[in-house]
């Protein structure tokens, strides 16, 4: 193998770890914990927590990660978009 083709390899998985890096931050990014996932639905905590925890109420997707649940921004939108009415007796119509 000459320099260059041996210079191609070392881009080419430059540019793979690259990626993969790249992606794996943009995850974290869009992972929210329940103290900035209650605060951009406008809530409290420990309502958002005990909701997880009895199965009751928000029925919103989380993530375990070890003892940390983690919130998905899609979900957070998701969540929210399913639950916009434009008046009171709208939410009898609309299923989630």
């Amino acid at each position: 193998m000459d320099t260059v083709d041996s210079a191609k390899t070392d881009v080419n998985s430059f540019e793979q770890i690259f990626n993969c890096l790249y992606r794996s931050i943009q995850m974290v990014e869009e992972l929210f914990d329940t103290n900035q996932a209650s605060k951009l639905l406008g809530m409290k905590s420990k309502s958002l927590a005990n909701s997880r925890h009895t199965g009751t109420g928000l029925q919103i997707p989380f993530i375990k990660l070890g003892n940390l649940a983690r919130y998905r921004l899609s979900d957070l939108q998701s969540y929210i978009e399913n639950n916009t009415f434009s008046h009171t007796g709208e939410t009898k119509e609309k299923s989630i």
